[in-house]
């Protein structure tokens, strides 16, 4: 019998290879696949977005040092010139006269030369000019031999450190002042000393002391992972927690009226 195969049907030789059937990505294997890059995706951002908190909040604890400091620098400066005469032989009587109330500052008496303001966020002062080229704290020139006036405080509408001098419109100079205490020391011996820190102190007290406690807040309210926990003033004997996620840093700084301690 004859074992050829015909013609028709395919010859089978030898060694030869059966082509394989490919197989595609399983629906398993492409979900894993796709929780993978998620998983990926999710770490990258969360890692850009801690990195951008991070600078964030470097940022506006910078700013915070730095207006805080500015502020303490100016509010310091103002009260070291209360009081200055520039005829020491001349009398305070002379010097500083009585002062009705005007541009945000109460009365002064005869002699005085520093007062709270009525809100008690803020000093009012008087000094005369060192040179006829100083200039007040609005940068204009003292153009008069007399004591002039000096409004320097917080602004509660604007939350600012804002200062007025010679009856012209405050301006602000350091914004973000969450809140401010000034709290004055009295003389009650007559030996130039601070014998008392007081808020509002009577009408004729000889003060010779300025303590400015200042809490500056940041510019951005989401700053911060949770609420701050602050003491305002610093001597205070109990913690208070923020309203809200800003950052907060308290400072304070002790002026001694120099002209007025002599």
């Amino acid at each position: 019998m004859n074992t050829t195969a015909s013609a028709s049907s395919p010859e089978i030789r030898s060694g030869a290879t059966i082509p394989r059937r490919y197989r595609g990505i399983s629906l398993i294997e492409l979900l894993i696949a796709l929780a993978l890059g998620s998983f990926l995706i999710i770490g990258v951002t969360q890692a850009f977005l801690n990195g951008r908190l991070h600078a964030l909040s470097q940022s506006n604890q910078l700013g915070n040092q730095e207006n805080s400091r500015f502020a303490l620098m100016l509010l310091e400066q103002h009260l070291l010139k209360a009081g200055y005469r520039a005829k020491a032989q001349d009398s305070r009587e002379l010097v500083f006269p009585p002062l009705a109330a005007a541009n945000g500052c109460p009365a002064f008496e005869s002699r005085q030369s520093i007062v709270p303001t009525a809100d008690g966020l803020g000093v009012c002062l008087r000094y005369q000019r060192r040179s006829k080229t100083e200039l007040d704290c609005l940068g204009n020139q003292i153009d008069v031999a007399t004591a002039i006036v000096t409004r320097i405080g917080r602004d509660a509408s604007s939350n600012a450190l804002v200062c007025a001098a010679q009856g012209q419109p405050a301006q602000a100079f350091v914004t973000g002042i969450s809140d401010i205490q000034l709290v004055y020391g009295v003389d009650k011996n007559a030996d130039r000393l601070a014998d008392t820190f007081i808020a509002k102190p009577a009408a004729g007290s000889d003060l010779v002391a300025v303590r400015v406690a200042i809490l500056q807040r940041s510019d951005s309210a989401q700053v911060a992972l949770g609420k701050q926990e602050y003491f305002f003033p610093l001597d205070a004997t109990e913690a208070t927690t923020a309203p809200d996620n800003s950052l907060y840093r308290s400072v304070q700084s002790t002026v001694t009226l120099r002209n007025l301690t002599p």
